[in-house]
């Protein structure tokens, strides 16, 4: 009756503690939802202001970006010392960004800002292709399968760009600059597809001239070191003692 009584006290106390557990989970993700819906707000609204305002936008970046470039020079060229030594740069480096953007020509921004757009396509057009010469010169192996990638490469851009062709009526095909960067892939890909080959052993070239440079580099330095150790052990006349 005792062991009927104990496991029963048992039951009740787990599944009190499982209840209390799943009400608190229940509110934790309550809160979780909440908290990150004001995130997604948050952002929407930042992303809603710089589409309404760009220039603004543009100009609170561009300052950011210039304080936190400013702020390493300006530490290092004043050689700011003691606890202040952050708040005395930082200062400094907000006067400068301040009266920078304060007497700043107009239509400035929208100059400056074009460099930093053309810098991030570019770098958004390369690294893939970058990773994907990368897997095709150096991780794959077999030179029919980097072709073949390259081979899939332009048609899959071509079929894109036939595709664009089909379903829009935008007047001549070479005129039109929409069409640039699919062409351009196409023709890369076949590039590449030709002389993927030649790539390939020019790396493999490379690599071993790179191994042998730092290999004769190991060697010189162990021949360096010996020497230094002969002649450390002359000037203590342990050479001599040995009767070598």
């Amino acid at each position: 009756m005792k062991k009927e009584s104990v496991r029963l006290l048992s039951l009740l106390l787990i599944f009190s503690i499982l209840f209390t557990f799943s009400i608190q989970f229940v509110s934790a993700q309550t809160a979780l939802k909440d908290v990150s819906s004001g995130i997604v707000t948050g952002i929407s609204s930042v992303f809603q202001f710089a589409q309404a305002d760009k220039n603004t936008f543009s100009s609170i970046l561009l300052g950011i970006l210039l304080y936190i470039v400013l702020f390493s020079i300006v530490k290092q060229v004043f050689h700011f010392e003691g606890n202040y030594s952050y708040l005395s740069a930082g200062g400094v480096s907000l006067i400068i960004v301040v009266l920078t953007f304060l007497y700043l020509p107009a239509n400035f921004i929208e100059t400056v800002v074009l460099q930093y757009s053309a810098l991030g396509l570019t770098m958004l057009t390369i690294i893939p292709l970058v990773i994907l010469m990368y897997f095709t010169a150096v991780v794959t192996k077999n030179l029919f399968v980097a072709r073949a990638i390259w081979l899939f490469y332009s048609m899959y851009y071509f079929g894109l760009f036939a595709y664009k062709l089909a379903t829009t009526s935008s007047g001549s095909v070479f005129g039109n600059a929409e069409n640039i960067p699919f062409m351009a892939a196409i023709i890369i890909g076949l590039v590449l597809f030709f002389i993927v080959g030649v790539v390939r052993k020019k790396i493999f070239t490379e690599t071993l001239n790179s191994g042998e440079e730092h290999a004769m580099k190991s060697i010189r330095l162990r021949a360096a070191e010996r020497k230094m150790e002969e002649k450390e052990a002359e000037s203590r006349g342990l050479v001599g003692g040995a009767g070598i």
